[in-house]
């Protein structure tokens, strides 16, 4: 963790009477929905990862739609805690779905712990811009009746116990869950990452409305404002904000995070809108107390993470002694690792590669160098060893292995591939870091 701030105040009646009046100026949104449906779960995948049972499932929701999600079950017997996972909207990142939080759920799942990680209406890519601006009330009062029926979905499962079901949501995610938290009890914590105090703030975005318009979009949306229905929570909150956050400036952090009662958690990290490892540890941490682990066995961390740092070495590139630095280092808000290669010297030679996770979970890059090339990576990991195969789209022309010899030692072997598939090796460097 980066910075850490708690934030004092016990919300008192004045407070909820507030709340309750700002709910009441408008017509009252209703979140009822039919509890006694049926909910007809399918399987249509079944796997074990890890130890642990992961399902891919449909069922029926609030509306009558089936929906799908994935169920991650421990091997253990009961009684469970139980989590329910809401992924957050970033089109352009491959865990723009359920799968977000699915490394956490098999890690949850190894001590004890019941996952179900749902779809949303903002699950397809295209989501934010094909919707339908004027049903964004309607959409989102369906929402979270949607969270209220996957909540008893979650507490079906066998061996769950209904004190210890906490919620996760990111970006809409955290937004949702904190309307949830105001209206349903059940829940006996909320961790909501990198949501805003209003659903205006972002579904008004890049909208071209004349100032009476958009005066009436805030209107009709202010009774389902996050930080009005968290005012009403009655669970401890854990709040999570980047401080280089686009979407989520300090000043709605701070309102969103301000109006939630004690007991709750709020920390800032150097981070942006996806947030990083150490938000995520710490999470994993405030669960753990929450959902009452004895202990919580850490993900080993992905030999794309441990190898970032700055490095310094030497060795053969093509034929020459050469020097060489490389660089790894999370950018673009942290969606992104950007790899910086430089060989010094007469050799003279520049490259960079900007890394993140496909959405099968392996690293993807593409790759840029001073020679003109462009070249599309494909990655694939071991417990210490990276290996980048490279070439134009569909076609691999080498590939790159680096390995971890020591946790400041690092060998890159570059190779060539031949016409008869084999590899042919063209560089070998040896670096170290502090």
């Amino acid at each position: 963790m980066d910075r850490s701030t708690t934030v004092s105040g016990v919300l008192g009646a004045a407070a909820m009477l507030a709340w309750t009046s700002l709910v009441s100026a408008a017509a009252a949104p209703s979140f009822d929905y039919d509890a006694a449906r049926a909910f007809d779960v399918s399987e249509t995948k079944a796997d074990t990862r890890d130890g642990v049972g992961v399902r891919e499932i449909t069922y029926v929701g609030a509306a009558g739609v089936r929906n799908g999600a994935t169920l991650v079950t421990p091997a253990t017997p009961g009684p469970h805690p139980a989590v329910l996972f809401v992924h957050w909207y970033s089109p352009e990142s491959p865990d723009s779905n359920r799968t977000q939080f699915l490394t956490e759920a098999v890690t949850f799942a190894r001590s004890g712990v019941v996952s179900l990680l749902i779809d949303t209406m903002w699950s397809p890519p295209d989501y934010f811009t094909t919707r339908d601006p004027a049903k964004d009330y309607e959409s989102s009062l369906a929402q979270v009746r949607e969270l209220r029926r996957a909540f008893d979905l979650l507490l079906k499962q066998p061996g769950v116990d209904p004190k210890r079901v906490v919620y996760v949501g990111h970006d809409f995610g955290a937004m949702y869950g904190a309307v949830l938290a105001g209206v349903d009890h059940r829940p006996s914590a909320f961790a909501l990452i990198a949501g805003t105090k209003s659903f205006s703030d972002w579904f008004l975005f890049r909208r071209r409305l004349d100032p009476a318009a958009r005066q009436a979009v805030i209107d009709e949306l202010a009774p389902l404002d996050p930080s009005t229905h968290v005012a009403a929570a009655r669970a401890p909150v854990l709040f999570q904000f980047g401080d280089k956050d686009p979407y989520v400036p300090r000043s709605a952090a701070d309102v969103f995070a301000g109006a939630a009662p004690q007991p709750k958690d709020v920390r800032f990290y150097d981070a942006g809108h996806g947030m990083n490892d150490a938000a995520a540890k710490d999470r994993r941490q405030w669960l753990k107390t929450r959902l009452g682990l004895a202990k919580l066995e850490e993900p080993k961390a992905s030999i794309l993470a441990r190898l970032t740092g700055s490095w310094s070495g030497s060795g053969n590139w093509q034929g020459q002694q050469a020097q060489a630095t490389l660089v790894l280092e999370p950018v673009l808000g942290s969606r992104f690792t950007r790899l910086t290669y430089r060989v010094t010297g007469d050799v003279g030679f520049d490259g960079t590669a900007y890394y993140r996770r496909s959405k099968d979970g392996k690293p993807e890059a593409s790759w840029f160098d001073s020679d003109g090339g462009i070249y599309a990576i494909s990655g694939t990991e071991t417990d210490n060893a990276l290996v980048a195969a490279w070439g134009p789209e569909g076609k691999v022309l080498g590939r790159t292995t680096y390995t971890l010899t020591s946790p400041t030692g690092l060998l890159v072997v570059d190779e060539i591939q031949a016409r008869d598939g084999s590899f042919r090796e063209f560089a070998r460097m040896t670096y170290s870091r502090p």
